[in-house]
């Protein structure tokens, strides 16, 4: 019952209440199985929830010139600034691109040589997925997301940390 509920949440610290994502009704003779099926919807839920609110984020900060950007060359120069905080990529988002043999630059666009380094660049097939290494390995956070229509149009983005 909803008392239930809400005495059980009483006890528990305050820094643990913030972490229950939802509650369901259940049979006290359900088996294992139900339960965590329902509890699996409800902690999906959640995350869909979580991934619109973080894809919304981006794209508004991205419109507003401030603290995001979307779509490969934007975010490519941004991973290659070390400003990515936060990397979203849609789920099988890929793109050939081109990476600098000095810096590690990262592009879309054929350039003869490097504009921050002056070296050659070579082709690579996932300009994506190098994005991805560069931000994880940079202490950032990258997330996969599906389903998302806003995320669909744009491929990819990133929170800024500056």
């Amino acid at each position: 019952t909803d008392d239930n509920v809400a005495q059980f949440r009483s006890h528990l610290p305050k820094a643990w209440q913030s972490l229950v994502v939802g509650t369901f009704p259940m049979s006290m003779t359900a088996k294992h199985t139900e339960v965590l099926a329902r509890a699996m919807e409800i902690g999906q839920q959640a995350e869909r929830r979580r991934e619109t609110r973080l894809v919304d984020m981006t794209i508004t900060n991205a419109a507003k010139g401030a603290g995001g950007v979307v779509r490969l060359d934007e975010t490519l120069s941004a991973v290659h600034e070390g400003r990515v905080q936060t990397l979203i990529v849609r789920e099988g988002y890929r793109s050939a691109g081109y990476q600098c043999a000095g810096c590690g630059y990262l592009t879309t666009q054929k350039v003869a040589v490097c504009p921050f380094c002056g070296k050659d660049f070579a082709r690579i097939e996932d300009a994506v997925e190098m994005a991805v290494r560069k931000v994880m390995q940079s202490g950032g956070d990258v997330e996969i997301v599906r389903d998302n229509p806003a995320l669909e149009k744009v491929g990819i983005g990133a929170l800024l940390r500056y």
